[in-house]
């Protein structure tokens, strides 16, 4: 699963992933993998089991967290984020390797938990 990828529809927002090179179509339109850029500076905190993210961003209806996903060897942890709700999870941190972020203005952001463990 490290080889994941994230599409965002830019009409209905759909959030679309692939494991591998793939070409994806929503509302018609072709959606390209999204780059992600460095996220550490992204705060999360760890309990003994598991990821925390609680980020104060707003979550307006223009500019919000769409998701956030938790990444390992052999799954993918999904948190859908809805404007006017909190921009927080919480991941099993078993076997996590990276975690997502994807903000509707910023982008898509990657933080590599191994080195932050």
């Amino acid at each position: 699963m490290l080889d994941v990828n994230f599409h965002v529809c830019p009409v209905c927002g759909n959030v679309i992933l692939s494991t591998g090179k793939a070409e994806v179509t929503c509302c018609g339109k072709k959606v390209p993998s999204l780059r992600a850029d460095d996220g550490q500076g992204m705060r999360i905190d760890m309990t003994e089991d598991e990821y925390l993210i609680d980020t104060g961003h707003p979550m307006t209806k223009d500019h919000y967290f769409s998701f956030f996903a938790a990444v390992s060897d052999h799954d993918v942890q999904f948190a859908k984020l809805f404007p006017g709700g909190r921009a927080c999870a919480r991941f099993r941190r078993e076997g996590v390797e990276a975690i997502y972020m994807y903000c509707t203005v910023h982008g898509l952001y990657v933080r590599r938990m191994r080195e932050a463990d």
